[in-house]
């Protein structure tokens, strides 16, 4: 109930001075308490419905409506004469067929069966597939599913239009998975199917005709991005209720019933982790924050979100820590420094585990693979060391204070170093250095008592963390490649090529409907294979992946050779039978087998069984033995599935196999020897060694065989570069921090922007050099990749136009023999088929693919083929390209080009013959350009980060310095004219050089002439009056006892002449009487001699609380009234005198009882409390009150409303207040009593600092 208090009072009831500022932070606490409920109602909708089955028939009328409002379009386009017309007549400008080609449909133009124009290759419809003009098809292709149009013309004109309903390419990686079509969205828990189903949903033209059909998978629902989506929310109710537990803190720490606030707090924050943990967790599995894939460790945190959030609570727990004064509270102490331990343990151990147990990118070298889960784990750590340096900063006063207690951080840190060292047989290295490092940082800025607030100190310590950190990482990485060296080791060792097995799944079934079309065409008695047909499929093979392959290819007829190419001179079918029974083991792939003959060799053997005649059959064996020296082919990523990519981390490996000693595979930049100079020791498996600037990795994989994996040896410049980038984000995410928590006390009215404005010259100095520097690299760092990426694309195409005309000349040289040959046709049939013999050799020679298009844009070979094989795009050329050539006739060609989402360079030229006329087309497609644009930014931000970091530590040096020399001065004159005195003789200023503050000592000096003469005269002439006054006051404060003595002696004088008989007791009274004025007398001298010179104080740390309970202890047995004390949990220590404080609060309770009637009970209520680093004493009464009118007088001296006393206690106690940095003041209100205010400067070690200065 006390927390939901705190809550309430915190929404409805700012603290704040004045009604302008409380009515903002009411409006600020609402919106934020609107946004809290919002993100609520948002986040468990979406939990809920998430859950829930989707609505399919409303999903399914959503896809009618989308596909009928594109239908009208495309029935618009196709049945147009006009846009046919003009493509075949080339009427389009560039720009207007561009146009054409952004379509959400590609659209076909064909005069009889050929297609002689088209706007998208993606596929290309044929003429046969329609049964009906203008009627709406439904195919299913390689790369998805369609919906195709076609309208006939007169003159055998035809136009196809094609709607691409969902992009399916069979193969899932990053490029080609959940591509998204333009123009209709189709939810993935539909299937596709041409004809009607169990509870399937008809997807209708605009006649009402049925399309296709949407099959709802209850398998696959929920799985539409719902989940991704609740990060929003989840990021909005955390945040908010971050800021809630921020903002409960003061309270719930400075409230007198709370007993152990730091434990409150503490439960508090675990209370609100277990909320969030159990409640929504678990549901968040479904993004990358809470999936376990991404991160996940058994003793740190289940997911990376988890993590987040336990660094954020830790963080804030530590901010009330600091917020607690330590002073000379035992365990607090004690278990501050543990904590501090523990907190260095606990960041050296979440840098290790972020590196070794997760998935995440931390290699500055690819900076394009760093993502959101990166900058999540940067977070991470960044929090973790702020909540260390903050609890060390918090101690450092403790420790200028109390250094009997500095061993208990080193000691607790030795306890854990032992215990590691029982429990993993050695101590952690990292976690001793950064406990050494923060030790030193500790005892330099505690014991030399430096402050805690300049540029310096934060420099240096941001410096020390970044440095500490990059140390951690560097090493962590370190470890996770030396282990990703040794699992990729141990897997080349093995031979097996997982795509390899992948690919010849499709490889066999192109073979074996080749081979049962050429049995087909054959008598069933008598089978041949000619050799040309083995040549071909060897070709073939060559001509894609497997060219990293040696291929022989054996044929038998009922277990008899007919016919191959390869190393064996009369093979047997029993060989290949026995080899992959002894020595043979599955693959992914079926028919195929990896032998390993334990002898050294490895290869792969196929057997495909192709039955021709009842009882007879076709054996055909493969043998794909690994080529010498192959240096692995860059095989498009567009093609190569998730499952069977390198791990991250592996991709950058240069690998060498050795057998006998012999190279004879080879990867990377590296040029291994062709002899085996990586020795190992006798009974060594693997060892580590360093070679040529590489560290190698180097596995025996038995006698005979040996595999070394090597990357380029860490330097210096790497550790300097993680450095660099945790600096940088370091320095942003402490701006950001202070920069909210400057906005919130602006809004809370504590800061306002003109105060921020007004700051010290120094500051501005030094605000300006480095945000100067900030602003530059910012700027340089914008404009340099700007310039980098179109400077790439410019050197990349020139790059590529050298490459094509290289290759354009390597193709005149192979078609100059046949232009001799008068029969054009028979010319440019002889000129293909070589060029396709010879395509898979020039596409080596220049390592680039090639691409040849015939004059009609129709493929006619690749050195990939797979990429139209697969279906990722039609045999026909790209659009704009064949416009370029056709229409425009340019001689060269080269723009982007996309595949789902790799975007290419490309470019194409014509090949001519002797009259000018093209023979065909060469495309060179470019699909590693993307990758190394990321590698060469990667490169460059690398070695900017890195200089531009030491710029700036360089710059915030120099402003420190500069700034320093400016100031010095100018803080110089500024002490001289604080030292000024009037009625002394001040010194004048000696400033050497004639500058700005020389012109300004000179006319200080002058002043300072003319200040001491009117001083002089000035104190004088106060002289005099003071004098008077005191006089006029002394007089008369002597005068009021005199009086009565006078006429007391008078009296006697009477008595005694008259001969009275009672003149001895008259003579005793009037004695007694004169003793009493004589006594008056002297107390008046000594009041006066007490205001005029006080004592010096001899300040000190107090404890407030304590104090005030001595106060309470001497005054609690006056009768009639009843003192009440309300103190706070926390102690609150100020920097003043003991003795003159004492005195203030004891006339404030002694004036306060006095003024409290007779015929009234008493209460007196003395109260103590802080706010803002200051520390608040009420001392309140029921008393008369003080009148109106006399309140301006309360603490003048001599003024006083009690019938005893001389009127100078206020007056002290006012003198004293000030003397110790504080404020006093009072209200009252006649009749109901007086309640005064003493405000004082809690106690921070600068105090101390400045006494001691």
């Amino acid at each position: 109930m006390l927390i939901i208090k705190f809550i309430f009072d915190f929404l409805t009831q700012p603290a704040l001075p004045t009604d302008s500022m409380r009515s903002n932070t009411r409006l600020f606490h609402s919106l934020l308490l609107l946004t809290w409920l919002v993100s609520i109602f948002w986040l468990v909708r979406g939990l809920v419905f998430s859950r829930q089955l989707p609505d399919v028939e409303q999903e399914a009328r959503k896809v009618v409506n989308s596909y009928r409002a594109l239908e009208d379009k495309i029935l618009q386009v196709v049945t147009d004469r006009s846009v046919a017309n003009r493509l075949l007549t080339d009427s389009y400008t560039f720009d207007e067929f561009e146009s054409l080609c952004r379509l959400p449909f590609g659209l076909v133009v064909l005069q009889g069966d050929s297609a002689a124009f088209w706007t998208s290759n993606a596929i290309m419809p044929v003429e046969a597939q329609f049964q009906a003009n203008d009627a709406p098809l439904f195919i299913t292709e390689k790369n998805g599913s369609y919906v195709l149009y076609q309208h006939t013309f007169e003159d055998s004109l035809h136009t196809i239009a094609f709607l691409p309903l969902r992009m399916d390419f069979g193969i899932n990686n990053r490029y080609l998975s959940d591509i998204e079509v333009e123009g209709i969205h189709i939810p993935v828990y539909f299937d596709l199917s041409p004809v009607k189903q169990d509870r399937s949903l008809p997807v209708t033209s605009v006649t009402g005709e049925e399309v296709f059909f949407l099959v709802p998978d209850v398998s696959r629902m929920g799985q539409e991005g719902s989940h991704p989506l609740l990060i929003i929310p989840f990021l909005l109710f955390f945040l908010t209720t971050l800021y809630v537990l921020y903002q409960l803190r003061r309270p719930l720490l400075n409230h007198a019933r709370v007993r152990w606030p730091v434990l409150a707090y503490l439960l508090l924050l675990v209370l609100s982790y277990a909320v969030l943990h159990f409640g929504l967790f678990s549901r968040m599995e479904g993004t990358s924050l809470f999936d376990p894939v991404i991160y996940a460790s058994s003793w740190m945190a289940t997911s990376l979100g988890d993590l987040l959030v336990r660094s954020l609570l830790l963080l804030l727990f530590v901010l009330a820590l600091s917020q607690q004064t330590l002073g000379n509270r035992k365990a607090l102490l004690i278990t501050a420094h543990v904590m501090l331990a523990l907190l260095v343990w606990f960041t050296v151990l979440m840098i290790n585990s972020l590196v070794i147990d997760s998935a995440i990118a931390f290699d500055i070298r690819e900076l394009f693979l760093l993502n959101s889960n990166t900058l999540v784990a940067a977070v991470c750590i960044a929090t973790t060391c702020l909540a260390t340096a903050l609890l060390a900063a918090k101690l450092l006063p403790v420790r200028s204070g109390n250094r009997q207690w500095w061993w208990i951080f080193p000691v607790t840190v030795l306890f854990i170093l032992l215990l590691q060292g029982l429990i993993n047989g050695m101590p952690d290295r990292h976690f001793g250095g950064f406990s050494l490092v923060l030790l030193v940082l500790m005892g330099v800025f505690g014991f030399r008592q430096k402050r805690s607030t300049s540029l310096l100190f934060n420099l240096i310590w941001l410096l020390a963390f970044s440095m500490l950190s990059a140390w951690i990482m560097n090493d962590a990485l370190y470890r996770k490649s030396e282990e990703n060296k040794r699992l990729y080791a141990y897997k080349k060792s093995v031979e097996k090529d997982p795509l390899a097995e992948y690919l010849f799944s499709g490889q066999r079934e192109e073979i074996s409907h080749l081979l049962k079309v050429q049995l087909s065409q054959q008598p069933p008695q008598q089978v041949t294979i000619r050799q040309g047909l083995v040549n071909q499929l060897v070709q073939d093979m060559q001509s894609s992946y497997f060219k990293k392959y040696q291929t022989e290819i054996y044929f038998f007829l009922d277990d008899s050779f007919l016919v191959g190419t390869g190393q064996l001179d009369h093979p047997s079918i029993y060989d290949f039978i026995n080899d992959i029974e002894n020595n043979g083991s599955y693959t992914t792939s079926p028919d195929l087998y990896f032998i390993n003959d334990y002898s050294g060799n490895f290869f792969y053997i196929a057997e495909l069984y192709i039955p021709y005649d009842s009882g007879h059959e076709l054996q055909v064996y493969f043998r794909l033995i690994p080529r010498r020296f192959n240096s692995e082919s860059l095989y498009p990523e567009l093609l190569v599935d998730d499952d069977l990519r390198l791990p991250s981390g592996q991709e950058r490996f240069n690998y060498a196999v050795y057998y006998d000693n012999n190279l004879v595979e080879r990867k990377g930049a590296y040029s291994y020897p062709v002899m085996d100079v990586f020795y190992l020791k006798k009974g060594e498996e693997y060892a580590d060694k360093i070679i040529n600037g590489y560290d190698h990795f180097i596995y025996a994989a038995g006698e005979s065989k040996k595999v070394v994996v090597s990357e380029p040896d860490q330097d210096m410049l790497t550790a300097v570069s993680y450095f660099s980038f945790l600096f940088f984000f370091f320095l942003l995410f402490f701006g950001l921090l202070s920069g909210m928590e400057l906005l919130e006390r602006m809004a809370n009215g504590e800061v306002t922007l003109k105060g921020l404005l007004d700051t010290s010259l120094k500051n501005k100095i030094q605000l300006a050099i480095v945000s100067l520097v900030v602003f530059t690299f910012l700027s340089l760092g914008i404009a340099t990749i700007i310039y980098i990426t179109g400077q790439f694309d410019r050197s990349n195409g020139d790059k590529l136009l050298e490459k094509i005309e290289a290759v354009q000349t390597n193709i005149d040289y192979l078609i100059t023999d046949n232009r001799r040959n008068s029969d054009r046709i028979l010319q440019q049939q002889v000129v293909v088929r070589r060029l396709g013999n010879r395509i898979a050799e020039l596409s080596s020679i220049h390592d680039m693919d090639i691409n040849l298009y015939s004059k009609n844009g129709l493929l006619i070979n690749s050195s990939q083929p797979d990429i139209f094989e697969k279906g990722l795009i039609s045999p026909k050329m790209n659009p704009i390209a064949f416009f370029k050539m056709t229409c425009e006739k340019e001689t060269w060609f080269i723009h982007s080009e996309q595949i789902g989402r790799l975007t290419f360079l490309s470019a194409y030229v014509p090949i001519l013959d002797e009259s000018g006329e093209v023979l065909f087309y060469v495309n060179l497609p470019y699909f590693a350009t993307e990758k190394n644009l990321q590698a060469e930014i990667s490169s460059l931000m690398v070695a900017l980060v890195n200089v531009y970091v030491l710029l700036l530590v360089l710059s915030a040096l120099i402003a420190l310095l500069v700034s320093r020399n400016i100031t010095l001065p100018l803080s110089l004159v500024a002490g001289t004219f604080r030292s000024v005195q009037l009625g002394k003789k001040n010194e004048p200023v000696s400033w050497p050089h004639k500058d700005e503050i020389g012109l300004l000592v000179t006319e200080y000096n002058k002043m300072l002439e003319q200040l001491e003469q009117s001083a002089r005269l000035l104190a004088q002439s106060e002289r005099e009056s003071a004098w008077r006054d005191m006089a006029k006051q002394v007089a008369h404060e002597i005068k009021n006892p005199l009086t009565p003595m006078r006429l007391s002696i008078q009296h006697l004088q009477r008595a005694i002449e008259s001969g009275r008989p009672d003149v001895e007791e008259l003579t005793s009274r009037v004695a007694k009487t004169l003793m009493e004025q004589i006594d008056n007398l002297s107390f008046i001298a000594s009041e006066f001699s007490n205001f005029a010179v006080m004592p010096k104080a001899v300040n000190e740390p107090i404890e407030l609380g304590r104090l005030l309970s001595n106060v309470s202890s001497l005054f609690d047995e006056t009768e009639r009234t009843r003192i009440t004390l309300e103190l706070p949990e926390a102690e609150m220590i100020i920097w003043a005198d003991r003795n003159q404080i004492l005195r203030v609060f004891n006339n404030l309770v002694k004036n306060g009882l006095q003024a409290i009637p007779e015929d009234r009970e008493g209460s007196m209520i003395i109260r103590l409390s802080a706010s803002q680093g200051r520390a608040l004493v009420t001392v309140q009464d029921n008393g008369a009150g003080i009148p109106d009118d006399i309140k301006d007088q309360v603490f003048v001296p001599n003024f006083t409303t009690k019938s005893s006393g001389m009127g100078i206690g206020l007056a002290l106690s006012k003198n004293i207040v000030e003397s110790a940095g504080g404020y006093i003041w009072f209200e009252s209100e006649p009749g109901s009593g007086t309640t005064f205010f003493v405000e004082f400067p809690l106690y921070d070690g600068r105090q101390e600092e400045g006494a001691d200065t």
